[in-house]
């Protein structure tokens, strides 16, 4: 007799005769491997990996038609594959035909199963990965979305949107580091898996920010007929200047409904976060430009641009306002003396910069600013010397990294508003001046930490080229898992005498997200890429990458997250975690 001929109907090889009831056979299915389970008469195919973490469903137990996985006790009607435990997730099942001769055919798909519905699916379960800290499902989820075609822009739309409705904190370090992913996607080549994993980090740091367990309520724009723009502007800042943020926020919505109005928004918010000095250590200007740079990646999901400008008032609200710190006390008559020319100035150098004359350094900046040097230029030359204090960073005193990363960050940050916004107005110029200033002198508080002075590879030393390019940079991976920070930039160093740098960046890139990175390590990769890029030709060296090297190896962690990414990946591969029957 001629076999059953139903469409997308698969021959599983199996017979009746082979199933005693209570029995199993597993088989493939594609990609996917579906225990065939007999109990009674009935025969029901299911994916043998429970949806949870992907152990074997067959050593399980079925009792009264409910399959029990051992491994964390979730329960399954074996029929519909439906979960009965909180939170958990239905396992697939397919439908089962047996011809006339009793051999078993499968569909080629779970029933229900479309491109669409997969889709569908694995967004709900996105947004509950992030809401209920659900590591796994998240990275699942994500696996799922890009072997649907989902691009990466369209994850970080829906990633943001969730973050800015749950966290009451706005932008915060979440999207701080889903956008430095983007960034590093835009800029490194990176093969699918990595380009997940990455995003998968960013989710990670998105769930951490999830402060409330009901939606924000957002303000609403102002009625017709609104103010004058002028007036609109003036009412918002006077509002973030008495940290009254819903105030603030109706006036940016009333702006930001208007089209075309993005880069004014950036503009009223940099005017905002630069009336005081240094707001949070530097943190405000920085996340403005992951705002900025985020709403650029998300251009053309103006709503959610929106919400993510919006997400900036609470930060700028809140910020330390470092005028109020003691250390800087003796800085304040400065800065207020280079707000006007001075009549005479050094030349501004980087030198100057890293000095010990807070008085040069003021003037040397007021100089150049009122002699007309383009604002990013001044951003520049300050982005060179945070970039050079980091480098030359001790590990002597290790319990500071992280006050010369802040300088880092904050620089970049300034650099990329002033690239962006400088030269449109005096007004935006003398705020970036400002933000330039007070990155200046952060670094200069901050002197001491280069004390011993640490020399990068190459600056009194010449960098040997490698015998074995591979195992140089196997003793460069090792270094960094071991957070041998001098071992890792040398061997670093020696790679970039033979190797493109956009090779190295792929490698760093690499053994940084096999870490469960933490935040400061993930800023530090982005920004070090960024400045390498911004600062490659003005430089001697590639003090940018070294130095971002050595911080982030610093920064080893555990692997958590490559783990279940990889994991993801396996299911979807159709792999088993285990060893097969």
């Amino acid at each position: 007799m001629q076999p059953l001929t139903r469409p997308k109907m698969i021959d599983t090889g199996v017979h009746t005769s082979d199933l005693k009831d209570g029995g199993h056979r597993v088989v493939s299915v594609g990609r996917t491997p579906l225990m065939l389970l007999r109990t009674g008469d009935r025969i029901e195919a299911m994916d043998s990996r429970c949806p949870h973490m992907g152990y074997p469903l067959t050593k399980g137990t079925v009792e009264e038609g409910i399959l029990r996985c051992h491994w964390h006790h979730w329960r399954f009607d074996v029929q519909s594959g439906g979960c009965f435990t909180a939170g958990g997730d239905d396992v697939p099942t397919y439908d089962v035909e047996v011809d006339e001769e009793g051999s078993i055919y499968v569909s080629e798909t779970p029933r229900g199963s479309t491109a669409e519905s997969t889709t569908r699916h694995a967004w709900t379960r996105m947004e509950e990965g992030i809401r209920e800290n659900r590591s796994f499902l998240r990275a699942r989820s994500l696996v799922t979305l890009a072997g649907e075609g989902v691009t990466p822009e369209a994850m970080a739309d829906h990633a943001a949107r969730i973050a800015l409705l749950y966290s009451r904190a706005g932008v915060s370090s979440g999207l701080v580091v889903l956008t430095a992913v983007l960034n590093v996607l835009d800029e490194v080549p990176l093969e699918l898996e990595q380009r997940v994993l990455g995003l998968v980090h960013a989710l990670r740091h998105i769930a951490g920010d999830i402060s409330a367990r009901t939606p924000k309520r957002p303000e609403l724009r102002l009625p017709e007929p609104g103010p004058g723009r002028a007036r609109l502007q003036t009412w918002f800042l006077d509002f973030l200047e008495e940290r009254e943020t819903a105030g603030a926020e109706r006036c940016l919505r009333t702006l930001l409904y208007d089209e075309g109005t993005v880069e004014e928004a950036l503009r009223w918010l940099l005017l905002a976060a630069t009336r005081h000095v240094f707001l949070s250590t530097g943190h405000v200007l920085d996340f403005l430009n992951k705002a900025r740079e985020l709403a650029r990646h998300l251009e053309s999901e103006p709503a959610t641009v929106t919400e993510v400008l919006v997400g900036m008032l609470q930060p700028i609200a809140d910020g330390f306002r470092h005028e109020e710190d003691l250390d800087w006390q003796e800085l304040l008559p400065l800065l207020e003396e280079a707000e006007s020319a001075p009549s005479v100035a050094p030349p501004l150098t980087v030198h100057v910069l890293l000095g010990d004359d807070p008085g040069a350094i003021a003037q040397s900046l007021a100089g150049a600013f009122h002699q007309g040097t383009p604002v990013a230029d001044l951003a520049r030359v300050q982005a060179e010397a945070a970039v050079r204090r980091l480098g030359r960073f001790p590990v002597a005193n290790a319990d500071d990294w992280d006050a010369v990363h802040h300088l880092v960050t904050n620089a970049n940050g300034v650099l990329g508003l002033a690239e962006a916004l400088g030269g449109r107005d005096p007004e935006t110029d003398r705020a970036l001046y400002r933000a330039v200033l007070h990155s200046a002198f952060y670094g200069y508080l901050n002197r001491f930490l280069n004390l011993p002075r640490h020399y990068l590879p190459g600056e009194n030393r010449a960098v040997a080229r490698p015998d074995d390019p591979t195992v140089t940079r196997h003793r460069w991976i090792e270094a960094m898992a071991n957070g041998q920070t001098d071992a890792a930039a040398a061997r670093a160093a020696e790679l970039l005498t033979l190797s493109s740098a956009a090779h190295v960046e792929e490698t760093w890139v690499r053994a940084v997200w096999r870490e469960d990175a933490g935040f400061h390590a993930m800023q530090a990769l982005d920004a070090a890429l960024s400045l390498e890029r911004r600062l490659g030709t003005q430089l001697d060296g590639p003090w940018p990458l070294l130095a971002g090297i050595r911080f982030t190896t610093a920064q080893r962690d555990r692997r958590l997250v490559q783990w279940e990414t990889e994991t993801a990946f396996k299911l979807a591969r159709g792999e088993h975690l285990v060893d097969p029957e």
